[in-house]
């Protein structure tokens, strides 16, 4: 096989335009940089993905490759695959410097990408990612479970739709010995995906964890969270162990969310864990649908006192058309929970003005921690 050769560049040759693929594994592979020629195609041959862990192309323990293409397509056959979630197009398993560039990854019974860790190596590492198109995948445009210094640029991750979660992008490690660290998605769009265009779920991660740190830059969201989708909807959705979050920080900076049914942010994190910061955001046409505020934030856990929050927001506008409150908090009934480590300032733009900024569910707002908002108001 043209992987185990002495070969460092290999092509897939236009001669060939449709290469029909059944699962293909490299083991410890390194030194290999895989050249796409116009318009061939990788095509997963039906029938041939017996097994929910099958992918198209899995990487695993490989070193130095690089998949470099010019707009070509990589294919499964979704409608087949109605059993599991695994069937990803690419998949990263404790692989470090690896580039993809310019591909189109769809119709997987998984991921069009997912990064992780391996048997030998608790996660992958120096993998850089650039003008992708991750399209209608079951499961995650793309999921990072475990990475290191990731650099995600110039890509799309739309139309997932098939299992749950259905993100445009999913960061969730497994186990408390994975990590998220220094991943960067630039320049990126995330649209009409079945769950949030952005999913942080650190459930699994504690404060003994490595720190996360991960930035959203220049990123464009649109119309995510499907209605037929029944969790609790909103463009990005951001979640902590319930008692002992991971430390660290997210950043959201230079942000457009347009045209959503829900609101920005729905969260269930600790404000004793990782720091959120929002900053040049806006937020327009949100809340079309009554039901959600713009921002949601919720007690982790029910039955253990505990403070949401740990965010603060910079030049963030919202616009909208309903009536909704800007915040909306829930805590839980007869425990004291409070608000906690909440700053910024907030422009919102709404044609009614006298609606509430704070709803509080079960809380009591005098019990707050250390929230300092400016809130301006301007009629649309």
């Amino acid at each position: 096989m043209a992987m185990n050769s002495p070969e460092k560049e290999l092509i897939l040759d236009s001669h060939f335009p449709v290469w029909n693929l059944r699962p293909m594994r490299f083991v410890r592979v390194e030194d290999k940089t895989i050249h796409f020629e116009e318009n061939v195609e990788l095509r997963a041959i039906p029938g041939a993905f017996p097994k929910k862990i099958d992918a198209l192309l899995k990487f695993v323990d490989c070193k130095n490759i690089k998949l470099l293409g010019k707009g070509n397509v990589l294919a499964m056959n979704k409608a087949e695959y109605t059993d599991g979630e695994w069937r990803h197009v690419i998949r990263l398993r404790g692989c470090t410097d690896v580039v993809i560039d310019n591909l189109v990854l769809r119709d997987s019974g998984g991921d069009g990408l997912t990064i992780g860790r391996s048997e030998k190596k608790l996660f992958s590492e120096k993998i850089y990612v650039s003008r992708i198109k991750s399209i209608n995948n079951k499961r995650q445009g793309i999921s990072i479970v475990s990475a290191q210094d990731v650099w995600i640029q110039d890509s799309e991750f739309r139309d997932t739709k098939g299992t749950f979660p259905g993100a445009g992008v999913d960061l969730e490690p497994d186990l408390q010995t994975e990590r998220l660290v220094n991943i960067n998605f630039e320049n990126c769009q995330f649209a009409n995906n079945y769950n949030a265009g952005i999913k942080i779920e650190t459930h699994n991660l504690t404060g003994s964890s490595e720190p996360i740190s991960v930035r959203f830059k220049d990123c464009i969201l649109i119309d995510n969270f499907s209605r037929d989708n029944p969790k609790v909807r909103a463009e990005i959705t951001i979640h902590s162990h319930k008692t002992d979050p991971v430390g660290g920080t997210i950043h959201f900076e230079d942000i457009l969310v347009k045209d959503s049914n829900w609101g920005l942010l729905v969260s269930r994190k600790n404000a004793e864990g990782f720091h959120v910061y929002f900053k040049n955001v806006i937020a327009r046409n949100i809340c079309r649908d009554t039901g959600m505020s713009a921002i949601f934030l919720e007690v982790p856990h029910y039955k253990i006192p505990s403070s949401p929050g740990g965010f603060t927001f910079t030049d963030v506008v919202l616009e909208y058309e309903s009536d909704v409150p800007v915040f909306r908090v829930r805590g839980t009934r007869w425990i004291p929970d409070s608000l906690k480590d909440m700053h910024g300032n907030i422009t919102v733009k709404r044609k009614n003005q006298q609606a509430p900024l704070f709803d509080y569910i079960n809380m009591d707002a005098s019990d707050n921690e250390n929230v300092d908002f400016q809130i301006t108001k301007i009629p649309r």
